[in-house]
């Protein structure tokens, strides 16, 4: 096997630490990447999906996730993200509380790298909420605060990348069509589209350690006043273990937000990674 291809069996993983973004390099039949995450992001204020704001309240997300790729065919993936979320909202002035927990939104979809003389991918996957927001708290102005906003949306990226060395970057971009069908009961709000980009700058220290810089924005197309958009840079760093298992550490911080809480992201994660068929 090439140096460079163990390269990118050794990096893919750590595509994934932020948001479960595969890059361009995608699995083939058998080969499994499954990871245990815990992350928690924190911010000075809350918008509700309504886009009504609070900003004399400290938010707090516990997201705890499984997410999995898993090969089917040669180039061809199957991705699967499924989080728990305990959110909190605390004001300052009442001292009142208000917490909800439950599912988040899951996602599910497919990846494809045509075979180019570069790596590149073209991803499509679907937002499936596993809540309600019609329920308490859903809607009911920025007190109880919504695990998301509801409705499923299909996302479609195309990824291009490449390695020289030690170095090895990819771009994403992207494109989110906010439908307006919740899973749960039916809801007077509409979303509009969003331009979606992700890119990813790392270095492979000795054998196994990679460290990265990642930057990611979501641009509504239409300034609604409750379609979210923000823009995050933060490093990441993937540590392998022994026998597949790796440590996976994530930080960012919220640049620039629009309809959206501005904060700070710090996951940490247990993954593996290898064949099963």
């Amino acid at each position: 096997m090439s140096s460079r291809r163990l390269l990118l069996i050794g990096l893919s993983p750590l595509l994934l630490v932020a948001s479960a973004h595969a890059g361009p390099w995608s699995k083939s039949a058998g080969e499994l990447y499954v990871k245990l995450s815990g992350g928690a992001f924190l911010a000075g204020e809350y918008v509700d999906p309504a886009g009504r704001s609070a900003d004399d309240v400290d938010f707090l997300g516990i997201t705890t996730a499984l997410y999995a790729e898993l090969g089917l065919a040669e180039r061809l993936h199957l991705v699967v993200y499924v989080p728990h979320v305990v959110a909190r909202n605390a004001f300052a002035g009442t001292g009142d509380r208000y917490l909800s927990y439950g599912g988040g939104d899951a996602r599910v979809g497919a990846q494809y790298s045509p075979p180019l003389p570069f790596p590149a991918a073209i991803r499509i996957e679907t937002k499936v909420p596993l809540y309600d927001l019609s329920e308490p708290g859903g809607l009911e102005g920025p007190l109880f605060p919504a695990r998301g906003d509801g409705q499923i949306d299909v996302d479609g990226w195309l990824a291009a990348g490449g390695s020289a060395g030690a170095l090895y970057g990819f771009a994403e971009l992207g494109y989110r069509h906010r439908t307006a069908t919740y899973t749960g009961g039916d809801m007077d709000q509409d979303y509009a589209g969003s331009a979606l980009a992700y890119g990813q700058l790392g270095y492979t220290f000795g054998p196994s350690i990679i460290v990265a810089l990642n930057a990611q924005a979501v641009v509504p197309l239409e300034d609604d006043g409750r379609t979210k958009g923000y823009a995050t840079v933060g490093p990441s760093i993937y540590a392998p273990v022994g026998g597949g298992l790796a440590l996976e550490g994530y930080y960012d911080a919220t640049l620039w937000a629009r309809a959206a809480s501005r904060g700070q992201t710090v996951i940490l994660g247990v993954s593996y990674a290898g064949e099963v068929w």
